[in-house]
């Protein structure tokens, strides 16, 4: 059964009366409770063969990180398909984030906690911009990094619109599904790819999801080297300032992390011995699915970033997305017969 989510951004509010002229006339406590009751939109599931649960937990918008944390910890206890609505008073933030609004951060998280095939859908009110539909719609598919869709009822309210992206899985196992999903892969990355079993290019693929989840947007240079197709990640192309680096061989694919050895490895699971370079080896999708994985990938980012501030560097622009380019082809290559 699906389960429709309305994440309701309630905010505690005081009883405002009613004005007319210069008389005010204040509002019972039973008709203030009556309409600020969002739960009571849960009914409407048994009408409509499915579950509608609110988390109408309030909403304080200097604590949104905590607020993400709760909405999180509620979806994971929620089994099956989903259709999580964010629904703020007004919509994604325009430049700056009032208690009205969505911001970047809260989108990401709820996102990632998705599943495969869940939707996510945002309410958005009007703007004084004209373009406001299209311009809030794009901004939710860039956060997102998929397409979305626009549903509106201009008849009912012609200044409300709802945003919809449907999440698919980095674990697909089909390679077409993968090249049409959020940041597909460049040709040229496909072609280098072409000489390695299916399943090692789908691990590959599965990886290079993964990483751009956690890294984008970023840059990827791309080497279609001697022994391996290596890819690497960073805050720029500059080579020095690369985060990560998947490398391609035969019968397995490696994550290496540029500055692995100062890297903290609680688990014990970095492997290498060099003076920088540490990676994790990755044979199966099983292995993929590891929740530290994803850890690791995190706390490299961060990592980075804090020694980049440690050195008075300023960050560099954040790109649009994911700027893909081929950096190297090597003439000669060794490669999976």
């Amino acid at each position: 059964m699906t389960t429709i989510v309305q994440v309701a951004f309630l905010r505690k509010g005081k009883r405002y009366p009613l004005v007319t002229g210069n008389e005010e006339f204040s509002i019972s406590p039973e008709v203030w409770e009556f309409f600020r009751n969002v739960s009571s939109i849960q009914d409407l599931g048994e009408r409509l063969s499915c579950r509608v649960l609110v988390i109408d937990a309030a909403f304080d918008p200097r604590k949104r990180s905590e607020y993400r944390e709760l909405v999180v910890g509620k979806l994971s206890e929620i089994s099956g398909s989903r259709i999580v609505l964010l629904d703020p008073d007004i919509g994604i933030e325009p430049t700056k984030a009032s208690g009205a609004h969505v911001t970047k951060e809260d989108i990401e998280a709820v996102w990632r906690a998705l599943r495969e095939g869940d939707w996510l859908v945002l309410y958005q009110h009007a703007s004084r911009n004209k373009r406001w539909k299209e311009l809030a719609k794009r901004k939710f598919a860039d956060i997102c990094g998929v397409s979305s869709e626009s549903f509106t009822a201009p008849k009912i309210a012609a200044d409300v619109a709802f945003f919809a992206a449907r999440r698919l899985s980095w674990q697909s196992e089909s390679l077409d599904v993968m090249r049409a999903m959020p940041h597909p892969p460049p040709a040229a990355l496909i072609k280098f790819l072409k000489p390695y079993d299916r399943e090692i290019q789908k691990l590959a693929l599965q990886l290079r999801w993964l990483v751009l989840e956690e890294m984008a947007p970023c840059y990827e240079n791309i080497y279609d080297a001697y022994s391996a197709v290596a890819i690497g990640y960073g805050a720029s192309d500059r080579l020095r300032d690369g985060i990560f680096h998947i490398a391609v061989y035969s019968k397995h694919v490696n994550l290496g992390f540029n500055d692995g050895a100062a890297l903290a490895d609680p688990k014990g699971i970095l492997l290498g011995s060099g003076n920088r370079i540490r990676h994790l080896a990755i044979k199966t999708p099983e292995d993929l699915a590891r929740p530290e994985i994803r850890a690791y990938i995190q706390r490299a980012r961060k990592f980075a970033m804090a020694e980049a501030r440690k050195l008075g560097e300023p960050p560099p622009p954040k790109p649009k997305g994911v700027v893909s380019t081929v950096k190297a082809i090597y003439p000669k290559k060794r490669r999976p017969k």
